[in-house]
């Protein structure tokens, strides 16, 4: 066999070697890649799971404080709806006690009439009964004077 034969028969077998090598190397970096790429992957949809997580909690967050914030409106109505019942009913009772007060008033105003009206009627009486007593006194002088006259 000669040299030359010989030499490219080992030539090629390096060849292979090498080849073979680098296709097992091109196999590791491809195994590499695509772990890696896993992993990214697999580290995205963590991350993704995490916010949709954190985008939930804070949609929570957001519709408890809108509740909260529902409830202090609703409290505050019911605060202002009986503080205006209460004024309304405060009204109402001042109304009322001030309409009895007035009644009391011109009861009594009414009732101070009549007395007076009644002690006008009992003056003007009296007066009369004096008038008479006058008139009844004048007659009995008359009458004495005409007696005595007649008696002379």
């Amino acid at each position: 066999m000669p040299q030359s034969a010989q030499r490219d028969r080992l030539l090629r077998g390096i060849d292979r070697v090498r080849i073979t090598l680098r296709q097992k190397r091109n196999h590791h970096l491809q195994q590499q890649q695509q772990q890696q790429q896993q992993q990214q992957q697999q580290e995205l949809r963590q991350q993704q799971q995490q916010l949709w997580q954190q985008q939930r909690e804070q949609q929570e967050f957001s519709q408890q404080r809108q509740q909260q914030v529902q409830q202090l409106q609703e409290l505050r109505r019911q605060q202002q709806q009986q503080l205006w019942q209460q004024q309304q009913q405060f009204s109402q009772q001042q109304q009322a006690q001030q309409q009895q007060e007035l009644r009391k008033q011109q009861q009594q105003f009414s009732q101070q009439q009549q007395q007076q009206e009644l002690r006008q009627q009992q003056q003007q009486e009296l007066w009369q009964q004096q008038q008479q007593q006058q008139e009844q006194q004048e007659f009995s002088q008359q009458q004495q004077q005409q007696f005595q006259q007649q008696q002379q």
